[in-house]
């Protein structure tokens, strides 16, 4: 898959899950590696917090207050869903087992 397909794809995203679908995708065609089984919450938290995962758990934990200060900032869904790949990628390589930020964000 090229660089514009998964542009292509990212745009095309309707929510979150979406986005989170293509992230695991992209993550095994590049790393080939993947996980089964880890969820998705919302939760208020401090606007410095994207999201978090806790190593061991089962789940991602984004912030509602930064979506929704996104969607209301009048941000495209371009930009959304953009910000939500970044995140969820960030997120999903620490519960791969990266768990150093230096290197996930290397491979982010």
């Amino acid at each position: 898959m090229s660089k514009t397909d998964y542009v292509s794809e990212l745009e095309n995203c309707k929510d979150f899950a979406d986005v989170f679908k293509l992230v695991k995708k992209s993550v095994k065609k590049v790393l080939g590696r993947s996980r089964v089984g880890l969820m998705l919450y919302l939760s208020d938290l401090p606007p410095q917090i994207g999201a978090y995962y806790v190593v061991g758990s089962n789940g991602i934990v984004l912030n509602r207050a930064v979506l929704e200060t996104l969607t209301v900032a009048g941000k495209s869904k371009k930009e959304v869903n953009s910000y939500l790949y970044f995140i969820l990628l960030h997120e999903y390589l620490h519960s791969l087992g990266h768990t150093d930020e230096l290197q996930a964000r290397r491979l982010v």
